[in-house]
């Protein structure tokens, strides 16, 4: 497997399933693709615990999609980091000793620690948020919007990394 996406998120808390929504959507237009069909995993995960740990080892590439609420933007606002550094405390650091409410930057650095399988590079996309505390299933109008432009922007960027044609 050369990249991994993974969508992380809540599928009953409004805007948080952005994440699991943006990967179902990637999953049906990658399907559409053979080459890119072959070579692209895509994961949905509830948690960014240890699960996502191993999943972002499954690829030499990985794309994260997930909900991001810090106040310092509009819901649908699309925020891209190309790796952990760039994101750093951004993401909010979980005060626990939980292994499953870790923060991303911990996450990495466990993995790095234990040698556990990290991809050669990595890229995040967060959306800004609005409701995050109302349990229904659907996004927002500006997080739909944005979710819809997250995902075409990771098929052109499979596209390229990964040399498949358009269809």
């Amino acid at each position: 497997m050369h990249a991994v996406v993974i969508g992380i998120g809540n599928p009953l808390l409004a805007d948080d399933a952005v994440g699991l929504k943006a990967a179902a959507a990637l999953r049906q237009k990658i399907a559409e693709n053979h080459r890119l069909a072959e070579q692209v995993s895509i994961k949905e995960l509830y948690s960014r615990g240890l699960p996502l740990l191993e999943a972002m080892g499954q690829g030499k590439k990985c794309f994260l999609i997930d909900a991001l609420v810090n106040g310092c933007g509009n819901p649908g606002n699309i925020h891209r980091f190309y790796s952990i550094e760039d994101m750093a405390g951004i993401w909010g650091k979980y005060k626990t000793s939980s292994t499953h409410l870790m923060d991303l930057e911990t996450l990495w650095e466990l993995g790095k620690i234990t040698g556990m399988a990290l991809p050669e590079k990595i890229k995040i996309w967060g959306i800004e948020v609005a409701e995050v505390n109302v349990f229904h299933e659907n996004l927002s109008a500006e997080v739909n919007k944005a979710m819809h432009t997250v995902v075409e922007e990771i098929i052109s960027t499979l596209l390229i990394d990964l040399g498949g044609e358009e269809t």
